[in-house]
């Protein structure tokens, strides 16, 4: 069965981003058991078979996997407009968007696509796992050094040197999203903590 595997959130400054991705995390387990969601308008999801490359051909995206690179595109773009503008109105609005699929189905190599695309702008995004081994796959890291907490969870502060070396590890100036991989390891909890953070890291 496929499960939850990547979350990609931009804007950033949504308060309700955890509530909101805890009801697409249900709403998709539940029908990614029964036929591949859409692409919501303002968010949403994709599900992504498995991928039937040939070994004579490079890897191209399916229709979902480039639905899903075009929405982040345009967030990028929209946060690259905002960066131009001297940042003097509000934070382009942010979105959700949940990928599912198996083993094999593209969601890493959607990921380095996103990379590619964000490396043209001069963006970036933090790409964050729960698990070092799946954080090292996509040259990302752990939640907990990415937002400064231990494994004694979020009980850890956030603030002085500590905060200030985050902001300079994820070059806040040029963050347009943020990319969640094996999401559905994350508990609620965590997820809300991690949302939390990365609005005080990203709080020029």
């Amino acid at each position: 069965d496929a499960r939850l595997e990547g979350c990609i959130f931009s804007g950033l400054s949504t308060d309700d981003i955890a509530e909101k991705a805890t009801a697409l995390v249900r709403n998709d387990a539940a029908e990614s058991k029964s036929q591949p969601p859409e692409v919501r308008p303002g968010g949403g999801s994709a599900h992504f078979e498995k991928s039937t490359m040939t070994k004579d051909k490079a890897p191209k995206l399916t229709a979902e996997q480039q639905r899903v690179l075009d929405k982040a595109s345009d967030c990028m773009h929209a946060t690259s407009a905002w960066m131009a503008s001297g940042r003097k109105s509000n934070r382009p609005k942010g979105q959700l968007v949940i990928v599912t699929g198996g083993p094999g189905s593209g969601k890493s190599f959607l990921i380095q696509e996103i990379d590619a695309t964000a490396d043209k702008l001069e963006l970036n995004h933090p790409k964050l796992c729960l698990m070092a081994s799946a954080a090292n796959v996509i040259n990302g890291r752990t939640l907990h050094s990415a937002t400064g907490m231990t494994l004694m969870g979020p009980s850890t502060s956030l603030s002085g040197q500590k905060l200030k070396k985050l902001k300079k590890l994820h070059q806040v100036g040029t963050i347009w999203g943020i990319i969640i991989d094996e999401i559905s390891a994350v508990t609620y909890t965590f997820f809300h903590e991690t949302d939390k953070r990365f609005q005080r890291i990203i709080d020029c």
